[in-house]
């Protein structure tokens, strides 16, 4: 992908303990380098690591702290994993800066992120790592399946045709483009099927 320029483009998605990334964390990372058709690259293994929550545990039995029940529960079987056995969320930087640069990324090269709703994985993204770090991991023109999905909408309007996907969650866009997710809710599935969208709704356009 020349017009790249060197950039690598990575589908990214996040599994967090609620939406506000001043009080909440992430807990589950995957981020897919894809190939010229959008593939997953099949010479570089993905990035995929659960995260230990500092501000929710189990306390008698309970869980206590700063979560939001509903965030939890969607994937209540990885999330326990993380309380019990994730990787500390500082030793996990440690683990994708190693990560990154066995990608062997010309100096000044960074990830170009792929993801559903990105700006909200961003913000957490940018809460573990502090956004200096942010910044030299992550370039700033990324992808995005739901902007995609709204422009279409949007052009579909301005040309006067039928609105082609009035919805645009990750679990409509799925169902319409007949994109396959077996694990809803599990960033590698998920950043697996953003992928996969994101390749279907450039067809859309052609």
């Amino acid at each position: 992908m020349k017009h790249l320029n060197g950039d690598l483009i990575c589908a990214i998605d996040l599994e967090t303990t609620g939406l506000d990334p001043n009080k909440n964390e992430a807990y589950e990372i995957a981020v897919i380098p894809l190939d010229s058709q959008l593939k997953p690259r099949r010479d570089i293994i993905p990035f995929h690591l659960i995260m230990r929550p500092g501000r929710c545990w189990i306390e008698n039995g309970q869980l206590v702290g700063e979560f939001e029940a509903e965030a939890v529960k969607m994937n209540k079987e990885t999330f326990m994993l993380a309380l019990r056995e994730g990787i500390d969320t500082d030793e996990a930087i440690d683990h994708f800066e190693r990560w990154f640069d066995s990608l062997n990324l010309a100096h000044g090269k960074r990830i170009i992120p792929l993801g559903q709703n990105y700006a909200f994985d961003k913000s957490f993204l940018q809460a573990w790592m502090g956004v200096k770090h942010y910044e030299y991991f992550f370039h700033y023109h990324y992808r995005d399946t739901m902007h995609v999905a709204l422009f279409l909408n949007d052009l579909a309007w301005f040309n006067g045709e039928p609105i082609p996907l009035p919805k645009v969650s990750l679990r409509y866009l799925c169902s319409q483009l007949k994109v396959r997710n077996d694990k809803p809710h599990s960033a590698i599935a998920d950043a697996m099927a953003e992928a996969e969208i994101y390749r279907q709704l450039i067809h859309l356009t052609s």
